[in-house]
């Protein structure tokens, strides 16, 4: 990215858009249920499932991919979203229209500074 901070939310609205490298990151031990409790962890959470897209940047098929991704979710059963969105342009505005048009009633939280 070029210019000054933005949240990745807006950077669809900045000169150009982009990526800030290294400004997100995370830690997380994927375990069995078992494993985890024989050796005494704490279980922060419970992952059910886990859907991810990845492909070509064309802003068609992009949307294309993202809308059969929704389609296989069950969106009843979905508490939150968490977004891989990077603040590049084309493709975080893509993912911005689809989350506040078609699931705007689930709360979504990002890797990248929301």
């Amino acid at each position: 990215m070029h210019g000054p901070w933005s949240p990745v939310w807006q950077r669809d609205e900045v000169e150009g858009g982009g990526m800030i490298l290294g400004s997100g990151s995370a830690f997380l031990v994927l375990e069995s249920r078992a494993h985890a409790e024989a050796r005494g962890a704490r279980i922060y959470a419970i992952l059910e499932a886990v859907d991810a897209d990845s492909g070509t940047s064309d802003k068609d098929k992009t949307r294309e991919r993202l809308d059969r991704l929704v389609e296989g979710i069950g969106l009843a059963n979905v508490d939150f979203i968490v977004s891989g969105a990077s603040g590049v342009k084309t493709r975080t505005k893509i993912e911005k229209e689809l989350l506040t048009s078609t699931l705007q009633h689930i709360p979504v939280r990002s890797v990248w500074h929301q």
